[in-house]
């Protein structure tokens, strides 16, 4: 996606402390941002909830960190295709900067609309 000028944007924020990111089309992959980070503090539990889908709004899984418990509610809607099984015993990958680290979960969706998540506030990068 190009935006204000040729910016290239591939990942994208929630108001709530997401990141998204269209893998392929249809899927896309969630992870805690630094916004979510800062929120909640040093994870040290994470808990995925035993299902295979997911509705925008509802949660999906559940948190302790040093500020909060709490549960993270999808953004959008879809099959659960994938999780990153790691959380189970290094819950704190969730507290890195590196994607690849602090991702939870991919979904399949049926359609990803990048510009329903940029807000002027939100952070992007290029």
């Amino acid at each position: 996606m190009i935006i204000n000028g040729g910016i290239k944007l591939d990942k994208v924020f929630t108001e709530t402390g997401l990141w998204l990111i269209e893998k392929e089309p249809k899927l896309i992959r969630i992870g805690l941002s630094p916004k979510g980070q800062d929120d909640l503090g040093e994870v040290n539990f994470f808990d995925p909830f035993e299902i295979n889908q997911v509705t925008k709004d509802e949660p999906f899984c559940s948190i302790e960190a040093a500020k909060a418990v709490t549960e993270l509610e999808s953004p959008v809607t879809g099959n659960i295709v994938n999780q990153n099984e790691a959380l189970l015993t290094t819950p704190e990958n969730l507290n890195e900067a590196d994607d690849d680290l602090n991702w939870i979960i991919e979904i399949s969706v049926n359609e990803f609309n990048k510009e329903e998540f940029l807000k002027e506030d939100l952070p992007f990068e290029d």
